[in-house]
């Protein structure tokens, strides 16, 4: 009897014995999975929250330009990706219709107010100046492009409402000089980062 009972009290212990291990194995991987389902929630926060910067940065330009020394008239399309850093991009194409021409450009942010721009404008190589003011509302543009035979082309936009504004400028500067009078459709950039400085013609 004493025996049984003896065998009784150690199965009992090593019972017990058991389920701590047991409990402490489970503490061990419901740990494992806590830390699992943390990191899991901060990479979809994080891919919330860059997915939301990349959706809202994205900007879309149509201009339509007629000039007024000359029976001529473009329309032009851009849009503007977000590249984080102060950094985006431009692609578009100019003169929709005529003699299309291609535009892929790189383009960083030197202040909240200016940025410049780097690659094919209009199938050639070119480069870009843009200003945009603090209220948002006037914004300038500087397009050089064709090396071999240096084109410029300047433009003022002053803003009407969040979706147009008006412009004058000059094609061919320099060289043409034709001046030309126009109207632009598309969102006003946000500006609350320097990379978000995406102005352009």
């Amino acid at each position: 009897m004493q025996t049984n009972i003896k065998e009784t009290v150690a199965n009992l212990r090593k019972a017990s014995e058991n389920i701590v291990d047991t409990t402490e194995e489970a503490k061990g991987v419901a740990a494992k999975v806590n830390t699992t389902l943390g990191t899991v929630q901060q990479t979809v926060t994080k891919s919330t929250e860059s997915l939301k910067f990349f959706r809202e940065g994205i900007r879309t330009d149509f201009q339509f330009a007629g000039a007024l020394d000359r029976d001529r008239y473009r329309a032009d399309a851009s849009v503007y990706i977000p590249g984080g850093s102060g950094q985006f991009y431009r692609i578009g194409a100019v003169n929709i219709g005529e003699n299309s021409g291609f535009v892929a450009q790189f383009g960083t942010s030197l202040n909240a107010e200016t940025g410049l721009r780097f690659g094919l404008y209009d199938d050639k190589l070119g480069a870009g100046l843009d200003w945009l003011s603090r209220t948002g509302k006037d914004r300038v543009s500087l397009d050089f492009y064709e090396p071999n035979d240096l084109h410029t082309d300047l433009r003022y936009w002053r803003r009407l409402s969040p979706d147009w504004s008006v412009g004058i400028g000059i094609d061919g500067w320099t060289k043409e000089n034709s001046p030309v009078l126009g109207l632009s459709y598309g969102r006003a950039p946000r500006r609350s980062t320097a990379g978000e400085h995406t102005e352009g013609r």
